[in-house]
């Protein structure tokens, strides 16, 4: 069966070309120097106190970010005061969602901004110098873009017919139409969740959401080389790399064998799930 937070991840990154912070409330700052595991940041220091000073350029236009991964969720609003059958709202308002297939998330964020890093290539001379001085590990990647949100929610499916209902306990108003879910990641709503089957995460209303980010890091170079319909082969220009060379490359032999490494923005890929059917 595919897993929950690999499909969410691989969503968020096609819909925003960003990588998804994983997990969804992980803490994250522009600057930060760490490591990615399993699609997971991990601090390990940061740029200022290696002494290297950079700009950040602040988004003066908070916005908002919405993704429903399918047609077949469903997100009912309940009014306050109503009755609805076989539900654990009572007379409260709120919110069901249930999820027809087996694959599926919700995300919302409420007052987005993009915020980066004013001049990422201008890291690489000082961050190459901490390399070949052997004060940086190849492996480092530094925060350079972040979407910082007042609040946010994230809710993912375990399986198909997951279902979950969520109570609000201050001021909600009714949606403007079926596709208006604002009121999800609003913090004054305080929803909170009365029922939950099969799901795998459930993330609501949280504050400070950073649930976006991209990384630079040290990359070495080599030619891609393809072959055209005429079986002519044509060599690419040079592109990013960290396959099994770069595992291998140390300080020194960089040194010796001239070999080219620049600073480049990397980006970590889902792989396909072997199903892909999500019915």
């Amino acid at each position: 069966m595919p897993r929950p937070e690999r499909y969410y991840r691989r969503e968020m990154k096609s819909a925003y070309d960003y990588q998804a912070t994983w997990f969804p409330i992980d803490y994250l700052e522009l600057g930060w120097v760490g490591l990615i595991e399993k699609h997971r940041f991990t601090m390990v220091g940061d740029l200022k106190s290696l002494g290297i000073e950079f700009e950040i350029v602040e988004d003066p236009d908070p916005g908002y970010l919405e993704l429903v991964s399918s047609d077949s969720i469903d997100i009912d609003f309940k009014a306050q005061g109503t009755i609805v059958p076989d539900s654990s709202l009572d007379v409260n308002a709120g919110f069901r969602i249930t999820f027809g297939s087996r694959r599926g998330f919700v995300f919302r964020a409420n007052g987005c901004r993009a915020n980066s890093i004013k001049n990422p290539i201008g890291l690489k001379k000082p961050i190459l110098q901490l390399y070949d001085n052997g004060d940086w590990d190849k492996k480092f990647v530094v925060v350079t873009k972040l979407i910082e949100a007042t609040s946010g929610t994230v809710i993912i499916a375990m399986d198909k017919g997951a279902k979950i209902e969520l109570k609000a306990q201050g001021n909600i108003n009714p949606p403007a139409n079926q596709t208006d879910i604002s009121a999800l990641a609003d913090i004054s709503a305080e929803l909170s969740v009365t029922f939950s089957k099969n799901i795998h995460t459930k993330i609501i209303g949280a504050e400070g959401m950073r649930p976006l980010y991209n990384v630079w890091g040290i990359v070495d170079k080599y030619p891609k080389i393809k072959a055209s319909k005429n079986k002519r082969v044509i060599p690419y220009a040079a592109i990013p790399s960290r396959g099994a060379l770069f595992d291998r490359l140390t300080p020194k032999m960089a040194r010796e064998k001239e070999v080219e490494l620049d600073f480049a923005e990397i980006a970590y890929e889902e792989e396909e799930d072997e199903e892909e059917s999500i019915a």
